[in-house]
């Protein structure tokens, strides 16, 4: 049997900074930020639950070969934080985002690895013909994560939705339909 892995509280603290980030620079469309937290080979897919109105609607908005997974399914993982950016940066374009993490579980698997789950909720909205319309997600992200001389980065990102709601379309508010909604 082998010795536990300590436990360090900085290291977990400081994974915990990394997946801030990530919320962070995908909210505010930093996509080189986004791209700064993960290992350049870094894996990454998205499993969807059954709302056919949400995932229509997500569908449309992943144009230009980007593919959101049906109901059950696991999207095929993608392989490179640029392929990721890349897709997430298209999808994203025109809309507003507000991610949360919480509630992770992280453990040091060696002094350069790790795991961690964590729990998730977002809200992504777009504008069409003067319209709000959206959708409202939870879940899970699994990661697996290793320490370079740079620190910590993400290696492996699975997104899980457990819920996937879409937002009734709704009219603008006059002062919303005149503002930009693509920052």
């Amino acid at each position: 049997m082998s010795d536990p892995v300590d436990q360090d509280p900085r290291e977990l603290e400081a994974i915990r900074q990394l997946k801030a980030r990530y919320f962070r620079s995908v909210d505010t469309k930093d996509w080189a930020g986004v791209r700064s937290v993960f290992v350049a080979e870094a894996v990454i897919s998205v499993e969807c639950p059954s709302d056919p109105d949400a995932l229509l609607r997500l569908r449309e908005r992943y144009r230009d070969g980007a593919r959101v997974p049906g109901p059950g399914e696991e999207a095929a993982a993608l392989t490179g934080t640029d392929a990721w950016v890349s897709t997430i940066s298209r999808a994203l374009a025109e809309v507003r985002t507000v991610h949360h993490g919480h509630m992770p579980e992280i453990e040091l698997t060696s002094g350069t690895t790790a795991t961690g789950i964590w729990a998730m909720d977002d809200r992504v909205e777009w504008s069409s013909s003067g319209r709000r319309e959206g959708a409202c997600g939870s879940g899970h992200y699994f990661e697996d994560y290793v320490k370079g001389d740079d620190g910590w980065r993400i290696s492996t990102m699975r997104l899980v939705y457990r819920t996937l709601e879409a937002l009734p379309p709704e009219p603008l508010p006059p002062v919303a339909a005149a503002v930009e909604w693509g920052g």
